[in-house]
């Protein structure tokens, strides 16, 4: 009995698109945004899980998520959306991603009120 093929990998441009994400320069000497979001989530032993993905929208443009996933020792999850347009500009599509590029720390997780 033949192993069923693995799952094909990212395409080309998706791998790209995910490159140029993670190579945004961001202002105030605050690096790239993939260093930033690597030294504000995973920098710490035992840190989250992150991960990047890609899709292609009808627009010609490519929508990139990063998704931070609590690691067994707890912490918190994060989600960041960006779209690359055909010029490589990097454009943030949720409030998270936006903030960032434009200079706001990560946001805390909404705190549960005490009854």
């Amino acid at each position: 009995m033949e192993e069923p093929a693995p799952p094909p990998g990212p395409s080309a441009e998706h791998v790209a698109a995910i490159e140029t994400v993670k190579d945004f320069p961001l202002d105030e000497g605050r690096g790239t945004v993939g260093r930033w979001l690597q030294y504000s989530y995973t920098a710490s032993p035992g840190a989250s899980a992150e991960e990047w993905n890609a899709s292609t929208t009808g627009d010609s443009t490519v929508l990139v998520e990063y998704r931070l996933v609590p690691g067994a020792s707890g912490g918190r999850g994060a989600l960041y959306l960006f779209e690359v347009d055909s010029n490589g500009l990097v454009m943030g599509k949720n409030i998270e991603a936006r903030q960032m590029l434009a200079g706001g720390p990560p946001l805390e997780a909404p705190k549960a009120k005490k009854k």
